[in-house]
């Protein structure tokens, strides 16, 4: 029986003017995405279990027009994957259990992207957010405290800082000249994926600006309504940027105060893309939300959704050429998501996404559906939109919105 390649994102892209397919693994176990000549990518997604080496011959000659490749050369492949801890094989669960259980015993989610998502030294790292301000599109820096009116609701982008940075620091802003919050109800994408729609941590988040810890008398309650298996699925946590980021522009803009603490969740997919069925008449969604929106009556308790918006283009499946028609047909569209956001209508916003399927790849609904059930069809103000170019070939849109105290 030939090995079995584990699940990974595949993508085509140059390298060094040379064609090449960039292997990334979702889950985070191999740190550094891995690039393959297409022969070697080829024979790596023939590696599914059912494949011997006979069939993978047989359509490596059919695919690159009679070329051959022997037994040693797929051996060869299938060494150097294993070695990148890309095949599904005892060194690579070896691997996992050791990086799973130290996860696990840790009370805290250590920064998975310090050092490479933005700069690890908290003396850089508060330069680089600051920097943000000041950027061609930023909001300018956070002044004095504007009253002494809250934030119920805050959306900000997960996009990478390095393309989105100024974006977040609209949303950061307004949340740096209102008063602290307690606590945060944090609402991320779950984009590993998730058996169940919500999956909630019970760990602070570690950044290098400091820790924010969670709420335990929160998380207690939760488990209480809900049941101990809100927690299953926490090592997707591990590696999610979502909520990450939004940890560093929180530990950023409270360093001069006591850094709230969280409820960190997040949303996978709610199953159906029928926009006649409300997410709340799904399964293990409006249970959830209800226990969610008691916790977020509390006073000091603010709302944060890090999410994204449209996804499109080559890189993300789309036949459609990567250009100006496609970057304004796209904000065209978003723009009926952002006035359903604005006027906080839940269920206005997953009837406009589903309408067409999610063809755009919002990966945010889930998260954006939760917080506007959980403001209450409050009425908010859209500050900023963007859009920036994946460099695979794709447009990713987001934007920041900010909706008052109640």
């Amino acid at each position: 029986m030939m090995p079995q390649l584990r699940f990974v994102e595949v993508f085509p892209m140059k390298v060094e003017g040379e064609d090449a397919y960039c292997l990334r693994d979702p889950d985070g176990y191999m740190a550094d995405p891995v690039y393959l000549t297409p022969h070697a990518c080829f024979i790596a997604l023939m590696l599914d279990g059912s494949n011997g080496p006979e069939q993978i011959r047989k359509a490596f000659s059919e695919q690159f027009k009679g070329e051959k490749v022997t037994d040693k050369d797929i051996e060869d492949v299938i060494a150097a994957l294993d070695e990148q801890l890309l095949i599904d094989s005892p060194r690579f669960k070896t691997h996992r259990g050791r990086i799973d259980g130290a996860f696990y015993a840790s009370r805290v989610r250590d920064e998975f992207f310090a050092g490479r998502g933005y700069p690890k030294d908290p003396v850089k790292l508060a330069q680089y957010l600051d920097g943000f301000y000041k950027h061609k599109n930023g909001p300018g820096s956070p002044g004095a405290l504007r009253g002494k009116k809250a934030i119920s609701c805050l959306i900000s982008p997960h996009i990478d800082l390095g393309r989105g940075g100024w974006c977040y620091a609209h949303a950061y802003k307004e949340l740096a000249q209102r008063p602290a919050p307690q606590r945060i109800i944090m609402l991320g994408v779950a984009h590993a994926g998730s058996p169940s729609p919500f999956v909630i941590s019970r760990k602070g988040y570690k950044t290098p600006l400091g820790t924010l810890e969670s709420d335990e008398s929160s998380l207690c309650m939760l488990e209480e309504t809900l049941g101990a298996g809100i927690f299953e699925g926490e090592i997707v946590h591990r590696t999610e940027h979502s909520l990450e980021f939004q940890t560093v522009w929180l530990a950023h803009v409270f360093s001069s105060v006591r850094l709230p603490k969280i409820i960190p969740v997040l949303c996978a997919s709610f199953g159906s893309m029928d926009s006649s069925i409300s997410p709340a008449s799904m399964p293990g969604v409006e249970p959830t939300i209800k226990a969610l929106a008691q916790l977020a009556l509390r006073e000091d308790t603010l709302i944060l959704a890090g999410v994204d918006l449209s996804h499109v283009g080559p890189r993300f499946g789309d036949k459609e050429p990567l250009g100006a028609v496609m970057a304004q047909s796209t904000q065209h569209q978003d723009r009926v998501i952002l006035d359903a956001i604005r006027n906080g209508d839940a269920e206005g916003f997953w009837r406009c996404i589903m309408a067409d399927g999610n063809s755009r790849r919002v990966c945010g609904v889930s998260a954006i559906y939760t917080a506007l059930r959980l403001i209450g069809k409050r009425a908010g103000s859209i500050l900023t939109y963007g859009q920036a170019l994946d460099p695979a070939g794709g447009i990713v849109s987001f934007t920041a919105a900010v909706f008052n105290g109640r």
